[in-house]
This record gives structure tokens, C-alpha cells and sequence, in this order.
């Protein structure tokens, strides 16, 4: 079960059930409290559910729910409650570091901000180029830059499931690639 979902957006959850109850047709899910899901999508190979939560910005940021599986009714028998409560979070960053790098890309560079690891999936952009993710904690999202298409200033954006996060202070800055103009020393010493 996903530990904690985005309050804008829509966030998928996983629920992983005995493979037998999966094709039974009658398994619905419950909230024992709002948001509703929206959307159900039974994978059969794999015993493994995933829904789509609706939007839950009403939710104060650090609410928590209990997901509910019933199968046929939601009586005890047919009922199984997540172990532990699911925590709506508002995600956000602060800066980038390094925030400047050459036009040719492959800059390592870390993201720095709060519940960043929420979600099911994430995409980080450096302009409108996509930063290949390297490591994601609830802290950080390290991405390799893409090539710049000029030098300059570009916003950085991050995006969690279905919510756009932006902060217009937080720019990667291009620079011109280095030039190489001597290399010294020229020699070295081989090995036998």
C-alpha cells in the first residue's frame, strides 16, 4: 500500500489482495472516510490492485485515513483495514544544488524540499527538458540534467502523480561548456 498521497491531484494506491478474491467480481473499496476512489484497475497477473483517489485538497496536509477492502459487503468478515493509516502530504521544494551547469547537460543535481517522496511517480523537468531521476527520499529527488538548448536561467519542475510542483524562485542556469585550452602536464608515465 502506497505510505502517502499527494492532497492535489490524483494519487494511485495499491492494494495487494489474495489472487482468488481478485476475480471475484464483487470486491469494492470503502473510505472510512473521504476522498472517494474514483477509479479501479485490477491487474489479474499479479494479485494487485491499484486505485485512483480523487482530489482530497479539503484535507488539512497531514490528515490521515484508514483505506478499507471489503469483498461482497463491508461486514467483518468480508472487511480487511490497511495496518497503518494512509497521510495526505503536501509535497513542495526550496532549492536546487548545484544551480548552475554546462549547456551540454549531465549535471548531478539534488532537489531539495519536504515530502518528495509522496506518490506513486515522479517527473522532474530542467526547462522543458526531462532531468533523468536517480533517487528520489522524502528530502531530496536527484536528477541528471538534460542538454540546455541555450545558456541561461530555466525553471526546475517537479511533478508527483497527477500535481504540478512549482516554485518560480527555484532556476537551474545554464553556462556555456568549458573550454579546454591547455593541458598540463602533457605526459605521463607508463606502465610496463
Amino acid at each position: 500500500m502506497t505510505p502517502a498521497g499527494l492532497a492535489a491531484g490524483s494519487v494511485p494506491v495499491t492494494v495487494d489482495i489474495d489472487a482468488a478474491e481478485l476475480r471475484n467480481p464483487e470486491v469494492r473499496f470503502n473510505y472510512t472516510e473521504d476522498p472517494t476512489i474514483t477509479r479501479i484497475e485490477p491487474d489479474w497477473s499479479i494479485a494487485r490492485i491499484v486505485c485512483l483517489l480523487g482530489d482530497a485538497t479539503a484535507y488539512p496536509a497531514q490528515q490521515t485515513t484508514n483505506l478499507e477492502v471489503c469483498v461482497k459487503e463491508c461486514q467483518p468478515e468480508y472487511r480487511a483495514l490497511k495496518p497503518r493509516a494512509f497521510t495526505f502530504v503536501s509535497p513542495f521544494f526550496l532549492r536546487v544544488v548545484p544551480a548552475q551547469g554546462p549547456i551540454s547537460g549531465g549535471t548531478r543535481i539534488t532537489i531539495e524540499g519536504s515530502h518528495l517522496n509522496a506518490g506513486s511517480s515522479v517527473a522532474v523537468s530542467i526547462g522543458r527538458q526531462p532531468c533523468l531521476v536517480k533517487k528520489r527520499t522524502p528530502k531530496e529527488i536527484v536528477c541528471m540534467t538534460p542538454a540546455g538548448l541555450a545558456a541561461g536561467s530555466v525553471p526546475v519542475t517537479v511533478d508527483i502523480d497527477a500535481a504540478e510542483l512549482r516554485n518560480p524562485e527555484v532556476r537551474f542556469n545554464y553556462t556555456e561548456d568549458p573550454t579546454i585550452t591547455r593541458i598540463e602536464p602533457d605526459w605521463s608515465i607508463a606502465r610496463c
